[in-house]
């Protein structure tokens, strides 16, 4: 069996791969994910030798290839990490994934996409933050995974990570004991103070940790 986190960029995935790592799993995030893609001449290839090696994958490529996944690893998992779409845009409009710095520049990458601008194009439909492009594409990926497990919803788990859903949620969905230890919360962005804050309110245990690391940063 293995794991596959099919939720978009900036919806909890840092949190979700740490996770499984917490409970055992071989589990990769997208600077190893993206390598499952490649663009050539005929189209889309997937380098199945890369996803054979790991327990769990976890971000976007995984994304867009979800149902080539689930046929080539039967009786795999899938979480779908979900967000608030008011917070995930503002995260997404921070991101350094999602800005382009001059016309000049957007005009070239489009002539010749990279393989992280197609795969953006390939979801967004666009290489930049644009709100009304990504509101779309967020809608519709959520509904085209709904669609996509009709039926099987036992393979599938929903998850908002953002909104403080931890381990009560995932570990009875992959069948295991719920850890001694707090869920992880990782990656924190400019532009998401509220969401931090309404975070460590739900979970008052985790403030000592998160002090204690701001303060080793300052005097380190």
């Amino acid at each position: 069996m293995k794991i596959f986190g099919i939720g978009l960029s900036r919806t909890g995935t840092r949190s979700l791969r740490a996770a499984l790592e917490m409970l055992g799993y071989k589990a990769v995030h997208y600077t190893t994910t993206v390598k499952l893609l490649s663009y050539t001449g005929s189209g889309l290839e997937i380098n199945y030798d890369i996803s054979d090696q790991f327990d769990a994958l976890v971000d976007t490529p995984v994304t867009r290839i979800y149902p080539e996944l689930d046929r080539r690893y039967p009786n795999s998992k899938f979480i779908l990490t979900v967000r608030e779409m008011k917070g995930w845009l503002r995260s997404c409009q921070y991101s350094q994934l999602y800005q382009v710095s001059s016309k000049e520049e957007l005009e070239m990458r489009l002539r010749r996409p990279s393989r992280y601008d197609q795969l953006h194009l390939d979801l967004y439909d666009s290489i930049y933050f644009d709100e009304k492009k990504f509101r779309r594409a967020y809608e519709e990926h959520i509904k085209n995974v709904f669609q996509y497990f009709k039926g099987r919803e036992q393979d599938l788990l929903v998850m908002n990570v953002c909104g403080g859903e931890g381990w009560e949620k995932l570990c009875p969905f992959l069948n295991c004991e719920i850890p001694r230890r707090l869920f992880p919360i990782r990656g924190a962005r400019r532009g998401e103070p509220l969401e931090r804050l309404e975070y460590y309110l739900k979970r008052p245990a985790q403030i000592p940790g998160m002090l204690k690391r701001k303060l080793e940063k300052v005097f380190s």
